[in-house]
């Protein structure tokens, strides 16, 4: 089964404060950074002591920005290629407008460099498999890199992310159904599990899925 069977409840041991900007998404890289995203389109780096270093208040280039325009970053992730990069997912996303505020039915990764907080080029998603990127998180070895649409989890190749990609992306497996009841806000990989947060069905739950059953 995708989900794990057994319920327990979690023991809160800390707590930090940080900033409303760090809102929407956390990844770490392998140098003792630590990266946030939010509450829009800002960028921020800070040390394992939550000591901020560098930010950028608008990651997203114009011209993304302008078309189809992407305005929202999802929770983020790092990826050991190129050097080091961060991969943020990004939608339209305007409240209170049709279609849940998904002004443009579309979806992208954007690739930002972790030194400088700019964006260095994104790789759009084919809609026919999903119209928005909400998160992003990369599997362990580096070779795939899963999101989710609808109810299902989709993982893309984390190599096709490139510049000059030709076409829009298609997932290259699907894990039809396991998205949670409590849907996902964040992810993370863990022992070789996917873990989902979440709260659509109330309070914050954390789902473990096994996605090594994905189909093609």
């Amino acid at each position: 089964p995708a989900h794990a069977g057994t319920a327990v409840d979690w023991i809160k041991t800390g707590r930090s404060t940080m900033p409303i900007t760090y809102y929407q998404g956390v990844t770490h890289d392998d140098r003792g950074n630590l990266y946030f995203d939010g509450v829009f389109t800002g960028l921020h780096r800070t040390n394992f002591k939550l000591k901020q270093e560098a930010s950028n208040p608008n990651v997203i280039d114009p011209g993304a920005g302008q078309d189809p325009g992407f305005n929202h970053i999802g929770d983020l992730a790092w990826d050991a290629r190129e050097g080091g990069r961060l991969l943020l997912p990004l939608e339209c996303y305007v409240p209170g407008q049709p279609n849940g505020g998904n002004t443009c039915g579309r979806g992208a990764i954007g690739v930002a460099d972790p030194a400088t907080l700019k964006l260095r080029y994104a790789v759009g998603l084919d809609p026919t498999d999903i119209a928005k990127a909400m998160w992003a998180e990369v599997a362990p070895g580096g070779g795939e890199l899963w999101t989710s649409s609808g109810s299902d989890l989709l993982a893309y190749d984390a190599t096709a992310v490139a510049p000059g990609a030709a076409a829009p992306l298609r997932p290259v497996r699907r894990l039809a159904g396991a998205v949670p009841p409590s849907g996902v806000t964040g992810a993370a990989f863990y022992r070789g599990r996917l873990f989902l947060a979440g709260q659509d069905a109330g309070a914050l739950q954390l789902w473990s899925i096994d996605v090594t059953g994905a189909t093609p």
